[in-house]
């Protein structure tokens, strides 16, 4: 049996690498920890429409779904996690940035977070691995201020 929670909170601590220099109050009145400062606002674990975050660049993890494969009669479940890193970026209110620019980076900054090296992410062997796995790019703010783009993730749990 895995212990779904305790993976998405080791992962979830990966994305926090990238919280606000500076802590802050986050969700529930707990204390934030403190980041390279990619986010402008503490990541969470508990998603906002974009016209409710002030602060951008951020992001939001959200669960949303899991695959579960007998490979033999009676054998083992081998159980695949998926998630989604929602990103908000405004990028595109300066008329002299790109915001497919600003995506790149902010998406490039998540994969270090993740997976800093060239051997899988295991979570502290929680799991098997954490992959990379789609980008879908919502709004790019070339023609709105506003850009969003949800960032794809695998986690091979079990164990």
């Amino acid at each position: 049996m895995i212990d779904r929670e305790k993976i998405y909170q080791a992962f979830f601590g990966l994305v926090q690498k990238l919280n606000p220099i500076v802590p802050e109050i986050g969700d529930g009145g707990l204390l934030q920890p403190v980041g390279d400062g990619t986010w402008a606002a503490p990541a969470s674990r508990r998603f906002k429409p974009w016209t409710q975050c002030q602060l951008q660049p951020c992001a939001f993890l959200m669960e949303t779904g899991e695959d579960a494969v007998y490979q033999v009669y009676n054998g083992p479940r081998k159980t695949t996690l998926i998630c989604q890193l929602v990103v908000y970026s405004n990028a595109g209110k300066d008329p002299n940035a790109v915001p497919g620019t600003a995506l790149n980076n902010l998406i490039e900054a998540i994969e270090q977070a993740v997976r800093p090296g060239e051997h899988e992410e295991t979570l502290g062997g929680l799991v098997h691995w954490v992959r990379f796995s789609a980008r879908t790019t919502l709004y790019e703010g070339a023609n709105a201020d506003q850009a969003i783009t949800l960032v794809g993730y695998e986690i091979l749990a079990t164990r």
